[in-house]
């Protein structure tokens, strides 16, 4: 039994290593992973095995076992209770992208600007939970998603949503607002749909008290209707919106550089894009006299 679980182990960690496999299918796999796990644990402790439990071995193995154990158990019956209802009150296309705002009936997330969350949009009898960018302020009274058709999941919200869907809300989460520093001179990266946990930043910024520049990349509608609209939200406030059309010149460290005031390595770099385009930057950029400390990103990859 031992062996079999261990062999199960092995495979779900083959598949989810193989992008190809759709979030749908994954998901299931991944689920299974909970109940192997135990099984091999119960095997293990439960089997002769060569070393005392008392050892330093023994004790390791029982509290990674132990932390993996409840850590499950936890996602499977007590996250739910962490779960917001919440209503669509209105959808406002965006070339081949929806705005989604949604109303909470009752109790809403607790989250920062710049995060995301998860939806549920509870389209069909199984539940599907899909990360999301949040761009609304945690100050207003509805949540505000941009979502961008890329994907099977995503392409069904675009047809299929209505105002009156029952979402169920999980979030926000989101490590990059958390390092975020004021008092010093930043460089935002926005790469297409990338541009969303910036428009929440940008509802957040009253007056920067450092220079702050925003490069925004993209192509084709959706980018220059997104252009209109962070142009909209940016106003008069002090940030500077560099926009760069891939279609006819790709953004580099050369470009960014030239548009600074100060040394690249005073200032702090936030990225959200492309996996591909923010490497290549990161790499051009830290070669340039970036500190690499003073780069920050979160990845925009969802299977």
């Amino acid at each position: 039994m031992g062996q079999w679980a261990m062999y199960g182990l092995i495979l779900l960690g083959a598949i989810s290593m193989i992008r190809q496999i759709p979030y749908r299918i994954w998901y299931y796999t991944h689920m299974l992973m909970g109940p192997i796990f135990i099984i091999s644990v119960y095997h293990t402790f439960f089997s002769d095995v060569p070393f005392s439990l008392t050892s330093v071995t023994g004790i390791t193995l029982l509290m990674v076992s132990a932390i993996g154990i409840v850590s499950w158990v936890y996602k499977i019956i007590f996250k739910k209770r962490n779960f917001c209802a919440y209503t669509v009150s209105d959808i406002k296309p965006i070339d081949n992208a929806v705005e989604v705002t949604l109303e909470a009936e009752s109790k809403t997330i607790d989250y920062q600007v710049g995060q995301f969350a998860y939806l549920d949009f509870n389209l069909d009898k199984v539940s599907h939970f899909h990360p999301f960018t949040i761009t609304s302020h945690p100050s207003e009274q509805q949540l505000s998603f941009i979502i961008r058709n890329l994907g099977k999941h995503t392409q069904a919200l675009q047809t299929q949503l209505a105002v009156g869907q029952k979402v169920t809300v999980d979030g926000g989460y989101g490590q990059l607002m958390r390092k975020k520093k004021a008092s010093k001179p930043q460089v935002w990266l926005a790469g297409g749909i990338g541009i969303t946990p910036f428009i929440s930043w940008i509802k957040a910024t009253a007056t920067p008290e450092q220079e702050v520049h925003l490069f925004f990349v993209g192509r084709g509608k959706f980018y220059r209707l997104m252009v209109q609209k962070v142009t909209e939200i940016i106003g008069t406030k002090n940030i500077q919106l560099h926009i760069q059309d891939s279609e006819q010149e790709r953004l580099s460290a050369d470009g960014i550089s030239e548009k600074l005031s100060l040394p690249l390595s005073m200032y702090q770099v936030f990225g959200c894009g492309p996996t591909p385009m923010l490497s290549s930057l990161k790499k051009q950029l830290v070669s340039k006299g970036l500190k690499p400390s003073h780069w920050h990103n979160e990845n925009f990859v969802m299977r």
